[in-house]
């Protein structure tokens, strides 16, 4: 320091530096945690801003569909793959089913957002879906 309490300029700027990174930490900290309170109370649905989907309806047969849909977030690799059956049994009777893949790295959205806890990622695994539906 030079006198007077004055700090060298060299000192300050690291100083400064320094406390910019911790502000930029706990404002990113802050955000994920609004995110991840969003997420609890259903307001938010997606993290991302920017993705890109595909989708192909293929008719296997006239009583069978087959949907794949991708579903990919731009910004951080990671992606959702949907499959969709839908299998028509009767005039009246409908059974529809799906599976769904999550792709993606730890800290990714679909592979396992970060909980704010170390090493702990907020994630799904496969997930499967059945629908039997009878129209009366």
């Amino acid at each position: 320091t030079r006198p007077g309490g004055q700090l060298d300029r060299p000192a300050h700027r690291i100083e400064v530096a320094l406390a910019d990174r911790q502000a930029e930490a706990r404002a990113a900290r802050l955000g994920r945690i609004r995110r991840l309170e969003r997420l609890a109370r259903r307001e938010l649905y997606a993290l991302g801003r920017n993705y890109l989907a595909g989708s192909l309806m293929i008719e296997m047969s006239p009583l069978w569909l087959l949907t794949p849909t991708l579903l990919a977030n731009v910004d951080d690799p990671s992606a959702l793959l949907q499959l969709v059956t839908q299998y028509s049994l009767s005039d009246n009777m409908t059974f529809l089913g799906s599976i769904n893949v999550p792709i993606g790295y730890d800290g990714s959205e679909f592979g396992g957002i970060d909980s704010g806890l170390a090493d702990t990622y907020l994630s799904t695994g496969v997930g499967i879906f059945a629908q039997l539906a009878w129209y009366f």
